[in-house]
């Protein structure tokens, strides 16, 4: 493709039907850049380009600055499907960088999580490394099914003797932060320093704890002291064919594990639709895995559900 033929912008609330319709089918239903994309645009910490052809929308990304203005963090990558194989997301990726170092100067590093295996070993030819996985399992709850569902929900919420006596956890807020923000509990539950919120590999520091925290998660700790022994957090928003409730678990033990599950399951039945809501679970320790599949299909009685992309993800970093 001719390089003139290629133009990039920023994108604004006027282009939100165009890349709808250029995102149809991104995530096979469960894409959340609909429900988040004025937010994106509105976000002094977030540039959002397009690239057109022929003056159509044909391709989009996004830079999430994170970690004190240090880090962009690349998000929403996406190709119109008649578009793919053009050299498009290379060139889209090319600009987003050139623009962040333009919009945002004190950017010293890139970070991103990769789905397709076969694209890390070019990414390290370019100064990436992997610095972390991102481990992620997917569950349906299903119109039907939900009358079930929250009968399980609250027997959980209650330690009735069908779920077994496990750790007590809190809601945090500001001022509760002092109790996770502890070296130990980094050193303990995350690798390389970072957390995962949403796909989103972020440093374990206050400022990102707030951001959280300020943009409505659900964020929970046992009470252990001087420091926690585990956290978590979760989110409810809109995708094409449904809800999400999207929770990141950092734990190091199975009881732990039950535990920020049956919370946040809790909360995903508190949703009031009609619609299917899908329960994601991302966790950085892989070892966990198995026992949020059997948790969530035992206890739970949530069906498993086939995500459209790769389970495994593995968070990439190097200089910008």
């Amino acid at each position: 493709m001719p390089k003139d033929c290629l133009e990039f912008r920023l994108a604004t609330h006027e282009d939100f039907h165009e890349v709808v319709r250029m995102s149809e089918g991104v995530y096979g239903g469960l894409d959340y850049l609909p429900s988040h994309y004025h937010a994106f645009i509105d976000d002094p910490h977030r540039l959002v380009v397009l690239a057109e052809l022929d003056c159509q929308i044909v391709g989009l990304s996004s830079a999430f600055i994170v970690d004190g203005g240090e880090v962009y963090i690349e998000k929403a990558l996406r190709v119109a499907e008649s578009c793919r194989g053009l050299g498009i997301s290379r060139r889209l990726t090319d600009y987003v960088d050139q623009a962040v170092r333009s919009h945002f100067p004190a950017v010293e590093r890139k970070r991103k999580l990769v789905v397709d295996a076969g694209k890390i070993q070019s990414l390290k030819k370019k100064g990436m490394e992997v610095v972390c996985n991102l481990q992620t399992t997917s569950f349906v709850d299903e119109p039907h099914d939900r009358s079930n569902q929250r009968a399980c929900a609250i027997r959980a919420a209650n330690n009735l003797p069908a779920v077994p006596t496990l750790p007590e956890l809190r809601r945090l807020n500001e001022d509760d932060l002092h109790s996770v923000l502890h070296p130990e509990v980094s050193r303990n539950l995350l690798t390389n320093g970072l957390m995962s919120g949403r796909w989103d590999p972020l440093n374990f520091c206050e400022e990102n704890f707030l951001y959280m925290l300020n943009n409505g998660y659900s964020l929970f700790s046992d009470d252990t002291k001087p420091f926690v022994e585990s956290f978590s957090f979760g989110k409810c928003f809109e995708v094409p064919s449904g809800l999400q409730y999207f929770v990141d678990l950092h734990v190091s033990d199975v009881k732990h594990l039950k535990s920020h599950l049956l919370k946040h399951f809790v909360e995903m039945c508190r949703c009031d639709t009609q619609l299917p809501i899908y329960l994601t679970v991302s966790v950085i320790n892989e070892a966990m895995v198995e026992a949020v599949e059997s948790f969530c299909s035992e206890v739970l009685c949530l069906r498993q559900f086939d995500l459209p992309y790769a389970s495994l993800g593995a968070v990439v970093e190097g200089k910008l």
